[in-house]
């Protein structure tokens, strides 16, 4: 909104201590100059519940805005902004204690002040942290925040939200991490292990945790960054996840046995996403397998009965004769394979039709360019994704007569049982034709 503008609006007849929308409950105010920023004054009601600073610039005017921002809207239940500079960052910490029904905070991480007056406060349900690189912050210890449903973290490095996460419980439904580089695998263990001790175990549902760029940075190919077989053991404690999302990790060595491992531990998972988000390109050019084969999906898929999309790295060229004939989901719809290689569409097409029976969606990494069998070699054609697209087309076209085959079924035993009905006397009048059918029913007269 330009300056121009604003001074036309607050040109309006508007009574002292008022406001221009009375009625405003959720403002997003970008502009952060100083010849914007003090208009904010005309369209601040003292009922608004949500404030949004995205702006990066907090000149001396926003900062002391800041320190009225609670008599100007003493109802205000969710503020955020952008990451604030040290200076600023005292401003919003000092609004954090003085304001009395907040519910919602992001705005960078508040100082060991602020934290600790969170402690006393129930209203606290979405606590988003985003830790600076430099790493200029007040830590603080022994944080307790039991009423927080909705944690969010974001760091450079994995060793920043570690030691945040070691001086914090929490016992929230949902957990974020977002993480700026990628990490040894030792380290990705000890803090999967860190969490079963700062997260209560049973409440929560939801576990994401990504990394920013991953595609894109290099480091990504190399061995060491690579999760062992047991990486996820510790996160087993949390058995009622629903949800879980670590898609960035290449996980080569979840084989079936860890496949089982999962379905045991969480049974109740609705969304499963593992090491999709990856391309399993090696910094040799060669492409990275997978040691989970068609059983440990199919176990997974049999045992997690509510999953709906499932998103798993795997090998499908293994002989399917293992797979038991109760192992069924129809409750699948979206299946991400990611970087799972693939050689015949027609036996796979057929092995996950019989597995997932409603899948809808089956999706792919696009192709890389300089695919390599070794180093030195001439780059051979990535064709995974174009192989796994008529996959979907035929698991479409075999599902479409399945469902047809189910529902001629379905049309001739109920002409049979009308049938039976009329001869018994309980139809007096029967119409049948096949795809329609009609009857009137009548009660015979005595």
């Amino acid at each position: 909104m330009s300056a121009d503008l604003l001074h036309l609006l607050s040109s309006f007849p508007c009574a002292p201590g008022s406001s221009l929308l009375p009625n405003l409950r959720v403002l997003s105010w970008p502009g952060d100059s100083d010849d914007v920023f003090p208009f904010i004054r005309f369209f601040l009601p003292p009922t608004l519940l949500c404030l949004n600073f995205p702006g990066e610039y907090w000149p001396a005017c926003k900062q002391t805005f800041m320190s009225f921002l609670h008599i100007h809207c003493p109802h205000l239940k969710e503020f955020s902004s952008t990451p604030p500079p040290p200076d600023a960052a005292d401003c919003i910490s000092d609004f954090i204690i003085t304001a009395e029904h907040l519910a919602s905070i992001d705005c960078g991480i508040p100082n060991e002040a602020a934290m600790k007056h969170l402690m006393s406060k129930s209203s606290i349900r979405y606590l988003t942290i985003d830790m600076p690189d430099d790493d200029q912050y007040e830590p603080a210890e022994d944080i307790n925040l039991p009423t927080t449903e909705k944690f969010s973290l974001h760091a450079q490095g994995l060793d920043q939200a570690s030691e945040f996460m070691q001086q914090i419980k929490l016992r929230p439904v949902s957990v974020d991490f977002l993480l700026g580089d990628v990490a040894p695998a030792p380290f990705i263990w000890g803090f999967f292990d860190q969490l079963s001790n700062s997260l209560d175990h049973d409440k929560l549902e939801i576990l994401k945790y990504s990394i920013e760029g991953i595609v894109d940075n290099p480091r990504a190919n190399q061995y060491i960054y690579e999760l062992e077989e047991n990486a996820l053991e510790p996160l087993f404690i949390f058995r009622n996840l629903v949800i879980v999302q670590l898609e960035n990790f290449r996980m080569p060595y979840l084989d079936d046995a860890m496949a089982v491992q999962i379905a045991y531990a969480w049974p109740h998972l609705e969304e499963l996403k593992l090491s999709t988000g990856q391309d399993w390109q090696t910094d040799t050019g060669q492409l990275r397998t997978s040691t989970l084969m068609l059983h440990g999906v199919g176990y997974i898929t049999s045992h997690c009965r509510k999953l709906h999309t499932l998103g798993l790295v795997f090998d499908p060229t293994d002989d399917c004769a293992m797979l038991k004939a109760e192992w069924i989901n129809d409750n699948i719809r979206i299946l991400d394979v990611g970087a799972s290689p693939i050689e015949n569409p027609v036996a796979i097409a057929a092995t996950l039709l019989f597995l997932m029976l409603g899948v809808k969606e089956i999706w792919t990494k696009p192709a890389l360019k300089n695919l390599s069998l070794g180093i030195g070699l001439v780059p051979i054609a990535d064709r995974r994704a174009e192989r796994w697209t008529p996959v979907l087309e035929m698991v479409t076209v075999f599902g479409s007569m399945r469902d047809g085959a189910k529902a001629d079924g379905r049309a001739e035993a109920r002409k049979d049982l009308l049938e039976e009905l009329a001869k018994e006397g309980f139809l007096t009048t029967m119409r049948i034709k096949r795809g329609q059918k009609e009857s009137s029913s009548e009660q015979p007269e005595s």
